[in-house]
C-alpha cells in the first residue's frame, strides 16, 4: 500500500458507485504519513475519493486515535450512499458512517459496543439500502437491518460461539 499512496497505509476496502462508476472510494488504516492536525497522533482511518474513475483521488480523515486494528469495510449502495464501517481499534466496538453526496460529507458515527472481529454489508431483505453484518469475539454475531436512514435495527443475534483463546485463531465467525 506504501507504493499506491506513498504512506504507511494498510488494510485497504474498495468500493465503486454502481450507479456512477466515476465515483471509487478507498478507506484505509494510515499508521505515517501526514497527519488530520499538527497535533494529532496517528493511526487514523483515511478515505481516499475519487470523481474520475480512479484515475486522481483526493484524502479526507474519517477518525483519527492512537489505536490500531480497524479493518474499515466500504460499500456504496444503489442510491449512490456511501457506507463505512470500522473497528474501534482492539477495544470493544465498531463505528458506522454514511454519506448522501458521494464522501464529500459524512454523518456523525454510530457505535456499536460489540467487541468486533470484522464486519460487512449486504442487502439482506432486498430494499436497496446496505445492512450491516458484524463478527463479534464474544457473543453471538449482530445483523443489523438499514431502515433507509442510516440507523440501523438490531433485527438477531446469529450463533452463540464464544471465542477460546488460542481457538480466535480459527475465527469467531464460523
Amino acid at each position: 500500500e506504501a507504493a499506491a499512496g506513498g504512506q504507511d497505509d494498510w488494510d485497504p476496502a474498495v468500493a465503486v458507485d454502481p450507479g456512477n462508476p466515476n465515483f471509487v472510494y478507498q478507506l484505509i488504516t494510515r499508521y505515517t504519513g501526514p497527519k488530520p492536525c499538527g497535533n494529532c497522533k496517528l493511526p487514523a482511518i483515511v478515505l481516499r475519493r475519487s470523481t474520475n474513475g480512479g484515475m486522481t483521488f483526493t484524502e479526507q480523515f474519517l477518525k483519527n486515535t492512537t489505536k490500531a486494528q480497524y479493518d474499515p469495510q466500504i460499500a456504496v449502495d444503489i442510491n449512490g450512499n456511501v457506507h463505512a464501517v470500522f473497528l474501534n481499534g482492539t477495544t470493544p466496538g465498531s463505528t458506522y458512517v454514511r454519506s448522501t453526496d458521494h464522501g464529500a460529507t459524512w454523518s456523525a458515527g454510530i457505535d456499536s459496543s460489540a467487541w468486533g472481529a470484522g464486519v460487512t454489508f449486504a442487502d439482506i431483505d432486498n430494499d436497496d439500502d446496505l445492512d450491516l453484518y458484524m463478527c463479534v469475539f464474544a457473543g453471538p454475531n449482530p445483523l443489523y437491518l438499514n431502515p433507509a436512514d442510516g440507523a440501523f435495527v438490531e433485527l438477531i443475534r446469529l450463533g452463540s460461539r464464544r471465542a477460546d483463546w488460542p481457538g480466535w485463531l480459527h475465527g469467531p465467525c464460523r
